[in-house]
């Protein structure tokens, strides 16, 4: 025989010989229905769904055996712990999460942390006041959930599974809503990976997510079925205009606020403006004597050139004449003030907004018997678009809405401007459905 067998046999002989001190080592199960056993590699197992799986060590390796630990019923009850926290899992064939820390960040400091940075975005600029609100807002509901000592690295996909049925209110809460919430969380947890607090993702499951495009078409369609579309005709915003004007079938004295409110709808609908944009309008941003605003979108900073009716200019005159007196410096420009001189839409100290036009809007709506759920001041900015594509010049409807551009939208990258023409033909559109008796 050869060296080579040799030495083969003296291998397969040692490690016989080692196996058999280390089955004559193996600890026997603690009871009957303990669910592992000794491993030969002095841990502790089971088997799942075909595949050996480890829970903790009954032994050590000294030399060529296997030592039992000081305190192998500890390991024991270790390892049956760690096999209830995974065999959830296991049976589903789904990853086991980490097993939670013992200590480390928790929901409380990531709230304080998270919300410093953002409200070092407020006062920079770089963040509204109500975006600063939302991000408080998805904070304190990880908080109210979870609690401040939830430990961030034990959250598991289970306990996203229970917070989305939490935010979701048995079904009660809208699609939109819904879907706001979840992003607005997912921003929150988000940063507790991007500063280091945890050392992977969180993993948020199958059912933590946001609503998908069909399922928000579905009840978007379901709610115009219901209560109708976030539209309003041609006649019911003249008679909308006329009442403010105090020439309508419903009497009403024409006052400051009625003759701002009438400036501020034409706006809405000539430019596409929402309450944001009117509340931030400044006299620099007007050429009335040519008919023109040029204002970037307080949302997306996207520039717009937009042509005035004769309509919205000489409300806008009327406006200006019966202007309030600014309570302050920063209001000195503004277009629009309310009788106590400030703006109508207004950001609180404590983040919380202050929609005077929204409001105001919807109490005339209630009272002229219009109002509909979900049909507010921003309904006019629907027209806009939906009126003004009338004139089969979607990019010009763009400019006019300032519309950001889609990412990958080359054409709106290289186009350095628009023709006043072009314009000029969607603002017309829209005048002559509004004041022509036009139908959609």
């Amino acid at each position: 025989m050869t060296p080579e067998f040799w030495s083969r046999g003296a291998m397969v002989a040692k490690s016989t010989a080692s196996r058999a001190r280390v089955k004559a080592a193996k600890p026997a199960k603690p009871y009957p229905t303990f669910p592992c056993y000794s491993h030969s590699s002095g841990r502790w197992a089971a088997k799942v769904r075909g595949k050996t799986h480890f829970f903790g060590r009954w032994g050590v390796k000294e030399g060529a055996s296997i030592v039992p630990v000081s305190d192998v019923l500890a390991s024991a009850e270790a390892a049956k712990a760690e096999y209830d926290r995974q065999i959830f899992y296991l049976k589903k064939g789904q990853p086991v999460p980490a097993a939670p820390a013992d200590d480390g960040p928790d929901i409380f400091d990531l709230r304080e942390a998270f919300l410093g940075v953002k409200e070092a975005d407020v006062k920079s600029g770089k963040r509204s006041p109500r975006t600063y609100k939302r991000y408080q807002r998805a904070a304190d509901t990880l908080r109210k959930f979870f609690g401040d000592d939830k430990l961030l690295a034990s959250i598991t996909v289970a306990d996203f599974t229970r917070l989305y049925a939490y935010l979701n209110r048995g079904g009660k809460l809208n699609v939109v809503s819904l879907g706001n919430d979840i992003r607005h969380i997912k921003i929150v947890l988000k940063y507790a990976y991007d500063s280091e607090m945890i050392e992977r993702p969180f993993r948020y499951g199958p059912v933590f997510k946001m609503p998908t495009a069909k399922e928000v078409r579905l009840a978007d369609q379901a709610h115009r079925r219901e209560h109708g579309r976030r539209f309003m005709e041609a006649s019911q915003l003249r008679y909308l205009l006329a009442y403010l004007d105090g020439t309508g079938t419903v009497p009403r004295k024409r006052t400051p606020s009625s003759t701002a409110l009438r400036a501020m709808i034409l706006l809405g609908v000539n430019c596409g403006f929402g309450q944001t944009d009117v509340a931030n309008l400044e006299t620099t941003h007007l050429d009335l004597d040519r008919g023109w605003v040029d204002y970037p979108r307080n949302k997306t900073a996207v520039e717009r050139r937009i042509p005035l009716w004769p309509e919205t200019v000489a409300e806008l005159r009327e406006a200006l004449a019966v202007r309030p007196k600014p309570k302050s410096a920063a209001e000195r420009n503004c277009v629009f003030l309310t009788l106590h001189g400030l703006r109508w839409v207004r950001n609180t100290k404590r983040g919380n907004t202050i929609d005077g036009i929204g409001r105001a809007f919807s109490d005339v709506l209630d009272l002229l018997k219009l109002k509909r759920l979900r049909l507010s001041y921003y309904c006019l900015r629907h027209i806009t678009e939906t009126v003004g594509g009338k004139c089969r010049d979607q990019v010009a409807v763009d400019w006019v809405m300032g519309h950001a551009p889609s990412f990958g939208d080359m054409s709106a990258a290289y186009r350095e401007g628009i023709d006043d023409d072009r314009l000029l033909a969607v603002t017309n559109t829209i005048r002559e459905w509004l004041f022509g008796g036009g139908t959609l």
